[in-house]
């Protein structure tokens, strides 16, 4: 048996993401529900694997991190009459931006737990306009985790090192700050 996942995203004619999508009020809220569940799911996943594969669950974590940013991504769309505008290619499906957008408001809100996954560094010092990986969580940090690849020397690169404590207290603070933001 072949199974496949296929990655939709909304694209023009010329096969490029849309710039931008308007969605009702239901189709907010149903995204918003849809992506608070998603990372509910990541979350619990990953506490179950900390003991298992703390790497894997630590890619497991990354990804409801991002989420979070997404989350965060809408709650910023901007209202016009019955409709929203959601920025999508710029904002709601961008990486970069979703994880930068999070650490911003995680950082600010006295959550700077939920950035870091690996021992010997203070949430409290990070910068996000940074963005300098410690095992910070952010997208490279994923991509090392669950892809192999080279350093510039040709070497084999190591996996990240995570400390299951900060991975365990990261987990619980971005489901605390989750349920807030909810």
């Amino acid at each position: 048996m072949v199974v496949c996942l296929l990655i939709i995203m909304l694209r023009d004619s010329d096969g490029d993401k849309l710039p931008c999508i308007d969605i009702t009020d239901h189709q907010w809220d149903e995204m918003k529900c849809y992506i608070e569940h998603g990372i509910t799911r990541k979350l619990a996943a990953a506490r179950k694997m900390v003991d298992i594969d703390k790497e894997l669950s630590a890619g497991i974590y990354l990804y409801a991190l991002e989420e979070f940013g997404k989350l965060l991504v809408l709650h910023k769309t901007e209202q016009i009459n019955d409709t929203y505008r959601v920025n999508y290619a710029n904002k709601f499906t961008n990486h970069r931006k979703k994880f930068k957008c999070a650490a911003e408001y995680l950082q600010a809100n006295g959550y700077g737990d939920c950035l870091v996954l690996g021992g010997g560094f203070d949430p409290g010092g990070y910068d996000p306009k940074g963005f300098i990986i410690a095992m910070l969580a952010d997208f490279n940090s994923r991509l090392s985790i669950f892809y192999a690849d080279f350093d510039k020397g040709g070497n084999v690169l190591d996996l990240p090192t995570v400390d299951p404590e900060a991975l365990q207290k990261a987990i619980d603070t971005l489901e605390l700050a989750t349920n807030k933001l909810s």
